[in-house]
């Protein structure tokens, strides 16, 4: 049976090891965490109709449990790559196990950009200043806490594009920050009704069907305030932000117990190991670069899926994790002619 490699254990390396699997082929399932799951299993519920994160994760698990050809290995990461006839011998740091595939896709996945940089905005010096993936972890335990206190935020504020757009880090769209954030806000609104909530926002980007998101937050009265800020500080237990707004062109000060950074992504620092051992192309920005959109690579017989070529929504990376899927396929019938 041909054998094939997925790189990445996130949803997108899980979705594309099961299609494989259904399609025929021995898969190896390779994750540098000591356990599945990548982002998801850091989040809450899903946009847009607001599904379990979790539940969705261990329903993946368990098709991979039934599936009779996937091969997990967790906990550890490549140490070289060579070309063979036949495809590929692969070799895994620590004990160097060697693997002999046909093909490749790679599903690394991203990071969380760090807002500690942007001094301005308190992050790790200011209690209150937390970031969405932070937030998450409270909802998925059904709360939202002000860490310097522990009691519910009356107030809450969302500052969109941190790390990204931005001349000083990323100028890149994250993509999916503005609408994780109004997922953010209705839940925040939801546990409590009562509170004041927030989106500070250069302008909203909600693409395809997650336009009811922003008409549904409206409704639920989150307040959108189109403007950029330049400062956050503490006083009198609460936070203070120093914001423009940019429809007015006034300077404006805006009290919060709570202020979450809706923060962009970046691309995985393992990334530059594997395009050098795969002998594929970066963009400037890290991602591995596809010759043919959606899953082509430069590389014969190895594709990219999700987020490993730049940001995206979970949707997207569950069809582009078919598609990889169905390229391998296509590339192996080929070589058999």
């Amino acid at each position: 049976m041909e054998k094939v490699l997925v790189i990445g254990g996130g949803i997108t390396g899980i979705q594309a090891a099961l299609d494989l699997s259904q399609l025929g082929f021995s898969v190896i399932l390779l994750e540098r965490e000591a356990e599945l799951g990548g982002k998801l299993k850091q989040l809450s519920a899903l946009f847009p109709r607001g599904e379990s994160a979790g539940e969705l994760l261990e329903a993946k698990k368990r098709q991979l449990e039934e599936s009779g050809n996937i091969q997990i290995t967790t906990g550890t990461e490549i140490e070289t790559v060579n070309l063979q006839p036949s495809g590929y011998k692969v070799t895994l740091k620590g004990g160097g196990t060697s693997l002999d595939v046909q093909a490749a896709v790679l599903a690394t996945g991203f990071d969380p950009f760090d807002p500690s940089p942007i001094e301005e905005y308190g992050y790790g010096r200011l209690k209150d200043v937390i970031t969405a993936f932070e937030l998450e972890e409270q909802l998925q335990g059904g709360k939202v806490e002000r860490p310097s206190t522990g009691s519910p935020p009356q107030g809450v504020s969302f500052l969109q594009c941190v790390g990204s757009r931005d001349r000083r880090t990323n100028r890149y769209c994250s993509y999916f920050c503005c609408t994780y954030a109004l997922k953010e806000a209705l839940a925040v609104k939801k546990l409590n009704p009562a509170s004041v909530v927030n989106i500070l926002y250069m302008d909203i980007r909600t693409p395809y069907l997650y336009e009811h998101l922003y008409t549904e937050a409206r409704e639920k009265g989150v307040r959108f305030v189109r403007s950029r800020v330049s400062g956050i500080t503490e006083k009198d237990g609460l936070l203070d932000l120093d914001i423009e707004n940019t429809l007015t062109g006034q300077s404006e000060s805006l009290p919060a117990e709570l202020v979450v950074l809706s923060t962009g992504g970046v691309s995985t620092a393992g990334n530059a190991h594997l395009a050098e051992q795969f002998k594929l192309t970066l963009s400037d920005q890290g991602f591995f670069k596809v010759e043919e959109p959606p899953v082509k690579s430069g590389g014969e017989g190895i594709f990219v899926a999700g987020t490993a070529s730049g940001l995206k929504d979970i949707p997207q990376c569950l069809a582009e994790a078919s598609a990889g899927a169905i390229q391998v396929s296509a590339f192996m019938n080929g070589r058999k002619k």
